[in-house]
């Protein structure tokens, strides 16, 4: 079962409805961080094949740390944008899976909050591109664990 983790990225994303965008990037790391654990907890449960998921979430996480570790570092929003981007490609894979129903327009969102950071503003000026991002995902993941609870009930 992914609740446990599922639950974590909801609660997550509930206390942080407006989340702090700070120079410690502990905000967007943990986002990713809770975000992705639950997706990968879905995608193994569920069986949902995803062409080189590991890799891609290590990337991602990679590039978390990496604003992280240098809170000066002028490339924090390239960071995010790429790690956002990924992170809605893995997303919008696992919604096109034939036993989900999801809207692509909301997968089409999902990709353009993450195109909505500007490499070249400071992320912390952009919070409110981080959070819209943070929130679509949401909804998308919450929609397929509702398909997929719905299946297993019936």
């Amino acid at each position: 079962t992914y609740k446990p983790q599922m639950d974590a990225y909801n609660q997550w994303n509930k206390v942080n409805i407006d989340g702090d965008v700070a120079l410690d990037h502990n905000y967007t790391y943990t986002g990713l961080e809770k975000l992705l654990t639950a997706a990968e907890s879905m995608v193994q449960a569920e069986g949902i094949q995803v062409n080189d998921f590991t890799d891609r979430k290590n990337m991602i996480m990679d590039k978390a740390t990496q604003m992280k570790q240098n809170w000066q570092s002028p490339s924090h929003a390239d960071l995010a944008r790429e790690a956002f981007t990924e992170t809605a490609n893995v997303l919008g894979d696992i919604a096109k899976d034939s036993r989900f129903n999801v809207s692509q327009q909301w997968v089409d969102k999902l990709a353009s909050k993450a195109s909505m950071i500007k490499p070249d503003v400071k992320l912390t000026d952009q919070s409110d591109s981080v959070n819209a991002f943070f929130d679509t995902a949401q909804y998308i993941v919450n929609e397929i664990v509702d398909q997929a609870n719905g299946m297993s009930s019936k």
